[in-house]
């Protein structure tokens, strides 16, 4: 088969969900002969490096878009937190008044409420905070929180919404005995406390996404990539509920 993006999901959703750990040779054979086959599985991709960077930006793009066709679909009204200090760096960069805490910009069916809290990271926010604190280009990160998603340590990451919804509360009363356990912020975990803050209110559907959480199982065997961001979105939760 010639290369193309959804020959590629599917694979690759096969591989997570299959989720046994092989070495996997690919090769993109334009005829299906006997001799392309054989020469495709012992010599592997011709251009690797051009194919590989292909397939980064093929993702990247699609799963861009797909964030924002589940944020329209799936609510009539999105709302997205945004932190005081990130809102007033916006502003000062465009050269306006910056807005304060508690107000809510609205434009079509989405709405920015500015908190002086830490809401939990969405897609938006993970791609600066990587950026800015892991020097993580914007692929980096999406390939490294799809792995993390895909070892189910992290709810699904390419998502607009940051709020918290009581479910998740609910589930993040068990998750939270676990991150303490974390290498890195397990101190700080085991001071976090759990606010009943929820955002099904103002009309929201209760269908609406939520921020990037962990799940509760205690993350193994990750790369040190992974382990950087995994400990980044921990930071986040426990910042969102202390």
């Amino acid at each position: 088969m010639s290369p193309e993006r959804y020959g590629d999901f599917d694979f690759l959703n096969l591989y997570y969900f299959i989720a046994v750990p092989v070495a996997v040779r690919r090769a993109w054979l334009p005829i299906l002969t006997k001799g392309a086959i054989r020469h495709g599985v012992i010599h592997g991709p011709q251009n690797r490096r051009e194919y590989e960077e292909w397939l980064d930006n093929e993702i990247y793009n699609h799963l861009v878009e797909k964030s924002q066709e589940d944020s329209e679909i799936k609510g009539a009204y999105v709302m997205e937190e945004m932190p005081v200090e990130v809102a007033a760096a916006q502003a000062e960069s465009i050269g306006i008044e910056p807005p304060e805490a508690g107000a809510v910009l609205t434009m079509n069916k989405n709405a920015m409420r500015i908190t002086d809290s830490q809401p939990l990271l969405n897609m938006p926010l993970m791609l600066l905070k990587a950026a800015v604190e892991l020097d993580f280009d914007h692929i980096k990160t999406m390939q490294t929180a799809y792995a993390l998603y895909a070892k189910k340590l992290i709810s699904y990451p390419f998502t607009v919404q940051n709020t918290i919804p009581f479910g998740v509360w609910k589930l993040m009363l068990r998750n939270k005995k676990n991150l303490r356990y974390n290498s890195k912020w397990g101190k700080e975990a085991k001071r976090i406390r759990m606010p009943r803050r929820h955002n099904f209110r103002n009309g929201e559907c209760i269908y609406n996404g939520f921020g990037i959480v962990t799940t509760g199982l205690h993350p193994t065997d990750l790369s040190r990539d992974e382990e950087k961001l995994y400990n980044l979105i921990v930071k986040s939760v426990i910042d969102a509920f202390a």
